[in-house]
């Protein structure tokens, strides 16, 4: 995947929403009792970066999402006007792996790329939401091996050709 653009956001006022407990057994999640309503407010900020882009959310033709749960893959859903299956990676390794944090971002990609991955220059997001609240956003385009020889190695590559800070 190329990725094109990428912004950040910050929702003001939610920096103690999401907080870590540091014990002797690990790190553990304290949770605000106002963060499964984030995707209300984060919704609007992958439209407009998608929207920046020159693309429209319902043409798109994948999204690969780090959720904490299923309930925020249904509100993206519900806010977004897309139907369950566009998120049907990022379900999957959530309902085979639970939470693995960020990492479920990589995980629900490589269910995409077993699945033979998208068409060349399909249009694709790929979003993380963690404390703060926060959004870490990219959209970008499917491309095919010929982007090894591009990058100059054997990974699948990814190439960062633009950033933009969002602003609420």
């Amino acid at each position: 995947m190329r990725l094109e653009r990428n912004g950040s956001h910050l929702v003001p006022d939610t920096e103690d929403w999401i907080s870590y407990a540091v014990r002797d057994t690990g790190f553990h999640f304290q949770l605000d009792k106002r963060v499964p309503g984030t995707m209300e407010m984060l919704a609007p900020v992958l439209l407009d970066l998608v929207d920046l882009h020159g693309w429209s959310v319902p043409n798109m033709d994948f999204f690969i999402v780090h959720a904490g749960g299923p309930r925020i893959l249904d509100d993206l859903c519900h806010f977004l006007d897309l139907p369950p299956e566009m998120f049907r990676y990022s379900r999957a390794t959530l309902t085979e792996r639970g939470n693995i944090a960020s990492s479920v971002v990589f995980d629900a990609l490589a269910r995409l790329f077993d699945d033979g991955g998208a068409a060349e220059s399909a249009q694709g997001l790929i979003a993380g939401f963690g404390p703060g609240i926060t959004a870490e956003v990219a959209v970008g385009s499917w491309a095919k091996d010929d982007l090894r020889a591009e990058v100059g190695h054997d990974l699948d590559g990814l190439e960062l050709t633009a950033g933009v800070a969002l602003s609420g």
